[in-house]
Order: structure tokens, then C-alpha cells, then sequence
């Protein structure tokens, strides 16, 4: 795919972008870190500074990973 469009503008593509905007920040923090982060039970601004991510970015990621709700069965089933 061309970066501009034959007009000069920038090309879209609108499903890279969506890949790009999961990509990104699973890069991050990882479903693995996401786990490391639950367990550890560290706060959003210290889980924030250790992987150089936004605080925003990691509360996504937690959400989106469901790590407290999986520890939180772990520990329930263990």
C-alpha cells in the first residue's frame, strides 16, 4: 500500500488502522504483563511508569485482558 493516494493526500486504510490501534499498545503491555501487573497488585501510575505506557493505556489493557478477573478465578480454583 502507497503512504499518499495519487492527489498526494494520505492513503487510509481503514482495517491497518484498526490493527495498528490493538497493536500498539498490546506491544506495551502484554497479556503477560497485564497478568504480572494483577498479581503484583501494583497501582495504574506504578504499573504506568514500569512499562512506559500511559496510565490510560494500561487500564485499557487490564480491561481488555481481563486480568483481575482471571487472577482473581486462578486463586479461587488453586
Amino acid at each position: 500500500m502507497k503512504i499518499l493516494d495519487p492527489s498526494g493526500k494520505r492513503a487510509y486504510d481503514k482495517e491497518m488502522e484498526e490493527e495498528a490501534n490493538w497493536l500498539g499498545p498490546a506491544l506495551l503491555v502484554s497479556d503477560e504483563a497485564a497478568m504480572h501487573i494483577a498479581a503484583l497488585g501494583l497501582t495504574i501510575a506504578k504499573a504506568s511508569d514500569m512499562y512506559g505506557a500511559s496510565e490510560p493505556l494500561v487500564q485499557m489493557r487490564l480491561n481488555v485482558t481481563g486480568a483481575y478477573r482471571r487472577l482473581a478465578n486462578r486463586r479461587r480454583y488453586a
